[in-house]
């Protein structure tokens, strides 16, 4: 196949399909099991119908969640029936766009359409069974293509559209809705990657750079919090999405790191060797490895850009350990 900008455009449309077919099959064949936990995959219909019965969360209601699943599910069932598979179905969809960023940033960063497709084709044969309903799949989707979004942007040249920076922060937005804290923890790699790779044009350009995609993240989460304050909600949201999680939770909820050889609850029989520790422990040898080629090559790195969004990636696994700082168990180490 030549390398022309048609044949590019064929390969990643082929490889991203193929990668989507894989993640519908294995991970929607697991799709069909019953529930691991009634209390976490009923508790989100209920909201969503209380959404639907006109309630406001946060004052009519009380959840820990950030709105945005509950929002989606909602639109669901304004069409669907209350169903575990209706809800299913549409996590299903959620992860399989994850598995297509995910082999669209190694395409990318590695420099082939076939690589990127091999890597897409692992994460989606060993995915497994995503936390159904939980709202660390939206929220981990979301920074990761926030992410895509800054590398399609340095990708266009000296123009560097800010359209597609105003995407990232538009995303990453819309993150800290579905997940907050994973949505800040996502952010620092990320607009950390967008300053250094800027820098090179002059602080100038990456100060601005930075602040179009921090200035566009905090429109989404600025404009729910003019509607939970125009709703009433203002001291519940406080209380359920801040006060609560910090101060409450940890105490009454809080599980132990497991012994690697042991397999925890929801890790579903894999040793939490390979099921916890193994995201962290995968980022830091990825990471130590970009440090040491960085330190190896100097000045005048032509895979200078692909290591830094190299380190990104590494750096996100390694950041995203805060979500299971609480609990350590498999659905808050997801996004790792």
């Amino acid at each position: 196949m030549t390398d022309t900008p048609p044949a590019r455009h064929r390969e990643w449309i082929i490889s991203s399909a193929l990668v989507a077919l894989a993640g519908t099959v294995f991970v929607g064949a697991r799709a069909l099991e019953p529930p691991a936990s009634t209390f976490d995959e009923f508790l989100p219909l209920v909201a969503a119908q209380r959404v639907l019965a006109g309630e406001v969360p946060y004052r009519d209601y009380t959840t820990q969640y950030p709105p945005l699943m509950t929002w989606l599910d909602a639109a669901l069932l304004s069409f669907a029936k209350p169903e575990l598979l209706a809800t299913r179905a549409l996590c299903l969809a959620i992860v399989v766009v994850g598995l297509v960023v995910v082999t669209r940033l190694a395409a990318r960063i590695v420099g082939s359409e076939r690589k990127g497709a091999a890597i897409g084709l692992a994460t989606a044969l060993a995915h497994g069974a995503p936390p159904w309903s939980y709202s660390l799949v939206p929220a981990t989707v979301l920074v990761l293509s926030s992410f895509l979004a800054t590398l399609r942007a340095r990708a266009s040249g000296v123009g560097r559209p800010r359209a597609w920076l105003a995407v990232a922060g538009l995303l990453l937005g819309l993150a800290a809705l579905a997940r907050h804290e994973a949505a800040a923890f996502g952010a620092i790699p990320v607009l950390g990657a967008v300053f250094l790779s800027e820098s090179a044009r002059g602080r100038r350009a990456a100060l601005s750079s930075l602040a179009i995609v921090a200035g566009t993240a905090a429109v989404l989460p600025l404009a729910f919090l003019v509607f939970v304050v125009a709703s009433g909600a203002a001291s519940g949201a406080w209380e359920q999405l801040v006060r609560i999680p910090a101060l409450v939770y940890p105490d009454m909820r809080r599980l132990p790191w497991p012994l690697p050889w042991r397999a925890p609850g929801d890790a579903q029989g894999w040793p939490a060797a390979f099921s916890i520790y193994a995201p962290f422990v995968v980022g830091a040898l990825a990471l130590g490895r970009v440090v040491r080629e960085w330190r190896a090559a100097g000045e005048g790195d032509e895979r200078g850009a692909a290591r830094l969004d190299e380190g990104a990636l590494a750096s996100l696994a390694l950041v995203f350990v805060l979500c299971a700082t609480v609990r350590a168990d498999r659905a808050h180490v997801y996004a790792a």
